[in-house]
């Protein structure tokens, strides 16, 4: 699994807590 996944999937349940701004900003 790559680590892009891993952080999408912390990022996506992060927003889903709340935080929708880290889920909308793209990592690169």
């Amino acid at each position: 699994v790559p680590l892009d996944d891993v952080l999408k999937e912390l990022e996506g349940r992060t927003g889903r807590s709340g935080v929708v701004e880290k889920a909308s900003r793209p990592r690169g």
